[in-house]
């Protein structure tokens, strides 16, 4: 019988990083169980599904790799996990046939939040300095591509942690445009950003729509990371974002709702009223609720039907205290389609009665939904002043314009 396979959780998000959980697959699905040190904190890392109590919990749901929610958020999808195969191929390994653990192991310390794994098994290389933007940019247009024997170092130690689609790479970013390994100390002058470029599937306006959905959805009144557009050169542009997982060199615990809830976001059934009610029942505090209201009626009116579980995440303050996270991932769903969430049971249109529906469920009377509907409203109609700032092409301008509510 093969050795059981063990892994530790360590929690660094404090003056030192301390083990809080160990992994064991016999076999059968890694299972979880917290350290008796950590339970006596009191802290809720995953309050909803593993809460913090003494015994081993099961493995999870096969859709997140038999792993609990709290650390198979920790694993990225989309892009990041093709330049993660690529790394464990780079290695002699095949990355279709590693385990959980495995795949944890290589992330390491190299993952969004504050969760590292330990022993790492360290696939990245050395960190120091990196090439400038445009070259990252161009490395990740050829590993989507496929167009790429061999994955860049520079491309391995940058894009193989965070999560989505699109091509992105987390590094420490200068003033002057000089870019170093994120998992390094933090420099002066130098900040944690994501800096996500355009997909090969991506219209060529997508950075400067995204820039203007970030603009009014400010406006609009909601918390988004800082932002800027970079130029990478014949007319690319990239957007950088500063981390809501970092504070300088400090890390942030973060959950995503389809974490928090261990579900599968891409086909599971999930309603603003989902959002709302774990806002409510894991921050505790009213006020947050009424964020993520605000959030619903901005994607609801503004048509951002990329809208799904993974999209909207919760950040845990090291005193344990969660709020919910800048908005991000926002930007025009095109002209039809379904919303990823639904509104109050409605998905296909939904509009300013499901969201009069969904305020009433929440607990608001109807002049607060109506003042925050108004407030959300008035930014959108601002529109072509957030497209002016953000240099929106004309032709997508007014096709988003034709869409909003």
């Amino acid at each position: 019988m093969a050795e059981a396979e063990r892994l530790e959780v360590w929690l660094a998000d404090g003056a030192a990083p301390r083990r809080v959980a160990r992994l064991l697959d016999p076999g059968a699905g890694p299972l979880l169980e917290y350290d008796a040190a950590f339970l006596e904190e009191r802290l809720e890392l995953a309050p909803l599904m593993v809460p913090a109590r003494s015994g081993v919990f099961e493995p999870g749901p096969r859709h997140l790799h038999r792993l609990r929610g709290l650390v198979a958020d920790s694993i990225p999808d989309g892009f990041g996990l093709k330049v993660l195969y690529q790394a464990l191929r780079a290695t002699g390994r095949d990355p279709f046939a590693a385990s959980p653990l495995q795949l944890l192991a290589a992330i390491g310390e190299r993952g969004m939040g504050a969760l590292v794994y330990r022993p790492v098994d360290d696939i990245w290389g050395a960190g120091g300095d990196l090439p400038a933007l445009p070259q990252l940019a161009a490395e990740a247009a050829r590993v989507e591509a496929d167009d790429l024997d061999e994955l860049p170092d520079a491309l391995r130690r940058t894009a193989g942690s965070s999560a989505g689609a699109r091509p992105k790479v987390t590094v420490a970013l200068a003033t002057d445009g000089r870019v170093r390994d994120a998992t390094l100390p933090l420099l002066p002058d130098f900040r944690q950003v994501l800096v996500k470029f355009r997909g090969s599937a991506d219209p060529a306006e997508q950075v400067a729509l995204e820039s203007a959905y970030l603009r009014m959805a400010a406006a609009a009144g909601l918390e988004v990371p800082a932002a800027e557009t970079i130029a990478l050169g014949d007319g690319a542009q990239a957007l950088v974002l500063d981390r809501f997982d970092r504070v300088g060199d400090a890390r942030r615990h973060v959950q995503t709702l389809a974490a928090l809830l261990e579900i599968d976001f891409r086909t599971d059934l999930v309603d603003y009223t989902h959002l709302l009610d774990v806002t409510r029942q894991i921050t505790r505090d009213f006020a947050e609720v009424i964020r993520a209201f605000r959030l619903a009626a901005f994607n609801v009116l503004a048509r951002n039907r990329d809208d799904h579980a993974k999209n909207v995440s919760f950040v845990m303050a090291p005193s344990g205290a969660w709020r919910l996270a800048p908005a991000y991932d926002l930007t025009w769903g095109g002209a039809v389609g379904y919303h990823a969430m639904s509104v109050a049971g409605e998905s296909r249109d939904p509009g300013v009665a499901d969201l009069e529906r969904l305020g009433k469920q929440l607990g608001l009377d109807a002049h607060q939904v109506r003042g925050i509907l108004d407030e959300v409203r008035a930014a959108i109609a601002q529109w072509a002043r957030h497209a002016d700032a953000a240099e929106v092409p004309m032709r997508a301008r007014r096709a988003v314009a034709e869409t909003l509510i």
